[in-house]
This record gives C-alpha cells, sequence and structure tokens, in this order.
C-alpha cells in the first residue's frame, strides 16, 4: 500500500470523495477500494528502502497517524461518504444483477 504505486480506472476514482493530504492519501484510496467489488489485482514491483542516511524520517508519530487513518476511512467512514452516486453500478457492494 505504502509504495506509491497505484494504476487506477478514472471512472472508479473520479467518483472518491478523497479528503486527505500526504501520507492519508495511500490509506484513503486502498480503504475505499476496499468497500467497493472492485476486483483489485497487486503486480510485483523493485523497491529498496532507503535508510535514514539516505532520507527516511520514519518515527512512531508516523505508525500513529497510519493507525488512525486506517481507523478514520475503514471503519469511521461510510460508504456514502467515501463516493458520490456517480460510482457505476459495477462497483457498488452487495448482489449485482
Amino acid at each position: 500500500m505504502e509504495t506509491g504505486y497505484k494504476v487506477l480506472r478514472a471512472d472508479l476514482v473520479q467518483p472518491m470523495r478523497l479528503r486527505s493530504e500526504r501520507f492519508g492519501f495511500e490509506v484513503e484510496v486502498t480503504a475505499y477500494l476496499g468497500k467497493t467489488a472492485a476486483r483489485i489485482q497487486e503486480l510485483p514491483i523493485s523497491y529498496v528502502p532507503r535508510s535514514r542516511l539516505a532520507g527516511k524520517k520514519i518515527s512512531w508519530r508516523d505508525g500513529a497517524a497510519a493507525l488512525w487513518w486506517l481507523v478514520r476511512f475503514n471503519l469511521l467512514t461510510p460508504f456514502g461518504r467515501a463516493f458520490t452516486p456517480d460510482l457505476p453500478g459495477r462497483y457498488r457492494p452487495g448482489p449485482r444483477a
């Protein structure tokens, strides 16, 4: 989720009511995708994490913020507030004809 690489269909992303900035965006988009009936596919990537000396300045505060975003976007944001009514029916959760 946190690599920054995402490829999404425009008709799925445009109805999203995105509110976060900075790193919360990763969690918000992923949580909203989880609320839909969209098929999610993972693809392998090459990833070499940076060291602290190379510029990685992550701390426990970043972990606490990520936990808050997970709760906010997964548990506290209902489907109706995550998407506008423009979301195509094939992405809506529940039984589909």
